[in-house]
């Protein structure tokens, strides 16, 4: 959930406050119950990146570059329990530094820079990380991107992050046509590697409004010895004013095989009420020289139907069904049928867009896959003091039943408290403190406190 607070439209940049919901309504199941993955990163190549961007704050002061940016320091305090009864605790501290630099010596030029610093207080862990860092030096009036630098490229149905070029030109009518070269990086890594490569190409088609085509291919190498090598194809269109139809895909060219694909179609009834209808094809995709390319990775079939009711904009109802069809192996795997209902609540008081003064009320059921679990979540955020001061605080309350694990039924009390304060537009404080208390784990405990410093003008 994020909440865009009015008093930072006058920035140059687009800044939103994220509350952190740690224990909504769908988590409120003790950690052994979900999938915690921990990824130790590595140090970044202090090289490039931070010469790019020196270079370009030396040149900025020669013309009326815009500048805008944050600093951020984001403390953070876990504690849950391992599988052998120990407390585990996690204090991380984190530093954020964003900087963005427009119309560079009064050029076509802009730099986009975000820097990250960790060290967990707990542990002698740390590490420092370039997060992305690249030039902007396309011509936006003839339609042609050039980014130079550390991005984050999206291709179909992933993304990669990599030491690159990428080309974009949308001046042919309705077609636009990109490509990017350059060096991934390792999600577990901070640096690219000699020898590595990302490579890929993407052209896409809007002929019309509600009308959409994209073609897209990747590639991928690791040590001069392909990696991954796909293609992909995305789709939409509006048939009539109330039925929409869409579909994208993933194939994988060595394996030759569909990875993944996903089609479906959206009925609106009445403006209050549609349905939607999907198929799901999904097969785990791993490096080509992944030893999980061997084992039953359990790929499955889905069909899905979600039917939702909005009595008024702010209260709506839904019903789904789904049925997962897995493929049949040595070990034998059951077919399995899901059932989702809920309410949804919001807005009770007086309405307000920018969400300043919020009563949310959630009440779920499902039933399927993993057990039964249905519970209630109920929320308020208020404003004070000329909406400088944002209270945000709610409880929920869940009862599941797991039928894969020994400790087989519970009910989990989860609530939250949190308060941030802004200052004159530039300084920012937040603090935050969340638990959930169940017979499983007795109590899962964080805390977060935040200090944000936001800055703008010209150079």
């Amino acid at each position: 959930m994020t909440q865009t607070l009015p008093w930072r439209h006058a920035l140059p940049v687009r800044i939103s406050w994220k509350p952190v919901p740690i224990f909504p309504i769908y988590r409120g199941m003790p950690t052994e119950f979900r999938t915690l993955k921990t990824f130790r990163l590595g140090r970044i190549g202090k090289g490039l990146p931070i010469l790019l961007m020196a270079h370009l704050i030396w040149h900025a002061s020669a013309g009326a570059t815009l500048l805008s940016g944050r600093y951020s320091m984001l403390f953070r305090k876990s504690q849950f329990p391992a599988s052998d009864g120990r407390r585990v605790e996690f204090e991380p501290l984190t530093h954020f530094f964003d900087l963005n630099l427009y119309k560079i010596g009064d050029r076509n030029l802009s730099f986009f820079a975000s820097l990250r610093h960790v060290d967990d207080l707990s542990s002698d862990f740390d590490s420092d990380r370039v997060l992305y860092a690249y030039v902007d030096a396309g011509d936006p009036q003839r339609g042609l991107s050039l980014n130079l630098g550390r991005q984050l490229i999206t291709h179909g149905l992933d993304f990669v992050r990599a030491d690159a070029a990428k080309l974009a030109y949308a001046g042919l009518g309705p077609f636009n046509v990109e490509g990017y070269l350059g060096l991934p990086v390792p999600p577990r890594e901070s640096k690219s590697r000699s020898g590595d490569l990302a490579a890929g190409w993407r052209v896409s088609w809007r002929p019309r409004a509600g009308t959409f085509l994209a073609l897209g291919y990747d590639r991928q190498e690791r040590e001069s010895d392909l990696s991954q090598e796909r293609i992909g194809f995305d789709f939409s269109h509006e048939l009539i004013s109330w039925v929409h139809t869409y579909a994208n895909t993933s194939y994988n060219i060595p394996l030759e095989q569909m990875s993944e694909a996903l089609g479906g179609v959206l009925l609106r009834l009445t403006p209050a009420a549609d349905v939607r209808l999907e198929y799901q094809r999904f097969e785990p995709e791993f490096d080509l020289d992944s030893i999980f390319n061997v084992f039953n990775v359990n790929p499955y079939d889905a069909l899905r139907g979600r039917l939702t009711y909005r009595f008024r904009p702010t209260l709506s109802t839904f019903f789904q069904v789904e049925r997962q069809f897995f493929e049949r192996t040595l070990e034998k795997e059951d077919d399995n049928d899901t059932l989702s209902t809920g309410i949804e609540v919001a807005n009770l008081g007086a309405p307000s867009p920018y969400q300043l003064d919020l009563l949310t009320f959630s009440l779920t059921y499902r039933d399927g896959f993993g057990g039964v679990q249905h519970g209630v979540d109920l929320g308020v955020n208020k404003a004070f003091l000329r909406q400088r001061l944002l209270l945000r605080t709610g409880v929920n309350v869940v009862r599941y039943k797991q039928i894969t694990q020994d400790f087989n039924e519970d009910t989990s009390f989860g609530g939250r408290f949190g308060l941030s304060y802004l200052h004159d537009r530039k300084i920012e404080v937040r603090a935050e403190v969340e638990n959930l208390i169940n017979d499983f784990s007795r109590n899962e405990f964080r805390f977060l406190a935040e200090l944000t410093i936001y800055f703008s003008g010209k150079l």
